[in-house]
């Protein structure tokens, strides 16, 4: 699995599920997108039927997300296809037109398909992370295969709650280190924390205003000032009128 593909996978704006099976096929990908998982394995990992991964697999490729091609063993039977995510800053030449078209086998002819020889290490620098793990990145530096254990774990969580709870933790982490030697896990149980917060008392979302790192960790620092834990209820209505407050000047 090649952290790029997850990394870039994880910052497409779809639905779940859509986004969910894009990952499953980003897992098996190469730093160049290339890989060749079966739909049933698909289907499998995401918990979805066959049927609705060959879906969102086609609303993948025809909004560009990735192409296909068509596999053949030597005895002529057909395999699983040959899936090219369209990983940013990665162009392709194949010789021609290698869209799927869907329903039609007609223009498809055989290919062979030989594996990755050798995967080469990307490094935490070599690659765009979701702005929750690269704030923790800048306590802990990780190894390759915690980056995409994290990227995996996160899928299905909110991506304001992970934002929110890593400039939380980065905050406190000095005073927390000592006891709890991993900032990864500490991470997830924040996450788990503020999650059932949220469902208890329902979610208190501020408008989508980008703030910048600084502003960001004021707003925790300011939270943790106040004794709050930063999935409170009350740490979420005074995060959401900070950060209002820093939208209006």
């Amino acid at each position: 699995m090649s952290v790029r593909a997850m990394a870039w996978a994880w910052r497409q704006q779809l639905s779940g599920p859509e986004k969910l099976v894009l990952m499953a096929v980003a897992d098996h990908a190469d730093d160049d997108g290339i890989c060749w998982p079966g739909n049933a394995h698909i289907a499998r990992k995401c918990n979805l039927s066959q049927r609705s991964v060959q879906r969102h697999i086609k609303n993948l490729i025809d909004n560009g997300y990735m192409t296909a091609r068509r596999r053949y063993r030597e005895t002529g039977g057909q395999t699983s296809n040959l899936y090219v995510l369209n990983v940013e800053g990665v162009t392709h030449s194949h010789g021609g037109d290698d869209r799927l078209t869907w329903g039609d086998d007609t223009s498809v002819a055989p290919i062979t398909i030989k594996e990755p020889p050798y995967e080469k290490p990307t490094t935490t620098t070599d690659i765009e992370l979701p702005e929750w793990m690269a704030v923790l990145c800048e306590k802990d530096k990780p190894e390759q295969d915690t980056i995409k254990r994290m990227l995996r774990w996160a899928v299905p969580h909110d991506d304001t709650t992970l934002r929110e709870t890593a400039y939380a933790l980065v905050e406190k982490w000095d005073s927390y280190k000592a006891k709890r030697k991993n900032i990864w896990s500490t991470f997830q149980g924040w996450v788990r924390v503020a999650e059932r917060s949220e469902k208890k008392r329902g979610p208190v979302r501020a408008p989508s205003v980008k703030l910048n790192p600084q502003d960001s960790i004021a707003i925790e620092k300011a939270i943790a000032d106040a004794g709050l834990h930063p999935g409170s209820s009350e740490a979420r209505e005074m995060r959401r009128r900070l950060q209002q407050d820093g939208d209006t000047r």
